[in-house]
């Protein structure tokens, strides 16, 4: 029998301890940097770990049409799709569904139901005095508050406005992406204009050093209208390839907003220029008070003053006192070794009580907790009045923001028109030899200064849009129509 016994207990006894010499092993082989000069080398273990990347190769799944070109909208859906920044404001409301789910729960009965085993055993010198038996059965109780003063409704519905606030901050999660994807989206199509626009740069100042050269191969002019000539133009060459890298950025930053990875293929249509420029000014007052409606920062603020709120009734409750409804029932058997009838039933038990439970003392805790439950309701309140406020004052910048763009627009149009008429004058007057190659020189800056203003301008006035819808707080393009066909000025 012994060596039955003798060989499995030595092989778990080797598994225990080569598992405990592993284990060992690697958490040997960790520990924090041997010094602040110098990189921490990696584990050979941790480099020879070749599991793969999960995330990565989910985010590497995600694909869009190569072959179409997608508008805002089309971005917008694909955010909300794959975005992590709305799914771990809807993953916190779920949770906090969940709570709100639990702490209902103390409106019903806590019933437990208990099956327990207790052998007892006693040896003494007289044999009539031995003892050997099995004590087992059931048992089951039901314990029910009946009375605590407000305090569970006060839990049930600080659970309820806890839940509404993460509803709320979730809305604003998606308002927030989609102001980010707007913004992202104009980011690079503004890119795309500027080397369209230094294309052209490029192309003027090659106009104009051909002119130079054809001045300087016939006599008219020195080497030095060359030179200065073929600097403005490497110039703008350089800005040209400058604008390129400022693309590939700008479709990197659109990608990870969307939620796809930076190499990802895609394209981008034109934007509808259709953002409206007759909102009337005399109604700032209403898209503040409309802000104050429809922001979902402000009614999530308001929702954890409610929920402070309900805190205090709590610790008012805690100072009085509860009482409780609870039945216990019980039922045991036994079996007796070498009895004559070994199995029986020693005896059931059923309880009723209604009890009152009081805590007159507990080192002021209680009071403890009410002051600082105040405490947090006043700080809360605060904190409510601190929103509004920037929410108005939000309000008030983004909206002469976007006036001020407005009027930047039709001057940068205005420039445009100017510096164009200008250049086309300068070309042909030092073509002709009435004008120098500096005249034609700041003609082309002129020139190429309004494209850019021109650009600035039409992505200042999509964005400043945006964000003063964003600003009152409207989430999807039907309530901001709504609001857009309200601002505007009747003709």
């Amino acid at each position: 029998m012994t060596k039955y016994i003798r060989s499995p207990l030595l092989t778990v006894l080797s598994g225990v301890f080569t598992q405990l010499f592993i284990v060992s092993s690697v958490f040997a082989a960790l520990s924090a940097p041997s010094t602040s000069e110098d990189i921490w080398q990696t584990p050979k273990w941790e480099r020879s770990n070749k599991k793969e990347d999960v995330v990565w190769k989910d985010i590497r799944a995600r694909k869009v049409d190569a072959e179409k070109y997608l508008t805002m909208f089309d971005l917008v859906d694909i955010a909300l799709l794959h975005s992590p920044k709305t799914r771990q404001a809807w993953e916190t409301a779920r949770e906090r569904w969940a709570n709100k789910m639990n702490v209902d729960g103390i409106w019903y009965p806590q019933a437990t139901v208990t099956y327990g085993a207790q052998q007892t055993k006693y040896v003494q010198n007289t044999k009539l005095n031995d003892l050997n038996q099995v004590q087992f059965g059931p048992a089951g109780e039901i314990t029910y508050l009946l009375f605590d003063f407000g305090g569970r409704d006060a839990k049930s519905r600080g659970a309820f406005y806890d839940l509404l606030q993460a509803n709320f901050l979730f809305n604003k999660s998606v308002q927030d992406l989609l102001l980010d994807v707007a913004n992202a989206y104009y980011n690079l199509y503004a890119a795309q204009a500027a080397v369209v626009a230094a294309k052209a740069d490029v192309d003027n100042s090659g106009v104009g050093l051909d002119s130079a050269n054809k001045r300087y191969a016939a006599g008219l002019v020195s080497k030095l209208d060359v030179l200065q000539a073929e600097s403005n133009y490497f110039s703008y060459v350089y800005v040209l390839e400058n604008a390129k890298g400022q693309v590939k950025t700008a479709k990197g930053v659109l990608a990870q907003t969307v939620g796809l990875p930076a190499d990802a293929k895609f394209r981008i249509s034109a934007p509808k220029k259709q953002v409206p420029t007759n909102i009337n000014g005399e109604d700032i007052s209403e898209m503040i008070n409309d802000a104050m409606k429809a922001r979902p920062d402000i009614a999530a603020a308001r929702a954890s003053v409610k929920s402070k709120e309900q805190s205090v009734k709590i610790a008012d409750a805690g100072l009085l006192p509860s009482i409780n409804f609870q039945t216990t029932t019980d039922q045991n058997g036994y079996y007796y070794y070498g009895a004559s009838k070994a199995w029986g039933d020693d005896y059931q038990f059923v309880a009723f009580n209604v009890a009152l439970s009081w805590d007159i003392f507990d080192g002021f805790s209680n009071f403890a907790k009410k002051r600082q439950a105040q405490a947090s309701l006043a700080l809360e309140k605060a904190r409510l009045y601190q929103a509004e406020l920037a929410a108005a004052s939000d309000v008030w910048a983004k909206y002469f923001t976007y006036r001020a763009s407005i009027k930047k627009l039709k001057a940068s149009k205005a420039f445009f028109n100017s510096a164009k008429g200008s250049y086309d004058l300068a070309l042909e007057g030092y073509s002709a030899g009435i004008k120098s190659i500096l005249d034609l020189t700041q003609a082309e800056s002129d020139l190429s200064d309004a494209r850019s203003k021109l650009i600035q301008s039409e992505r200042d006035l999509f964005s400043s849009f945006v964000q003063l819808i964003h600003a009152v707080g409207y989430l999807t393009p039907s309530d901001s129509r709504e609001a857009v066909k309200t601002w505007q000025t009747k003709p």
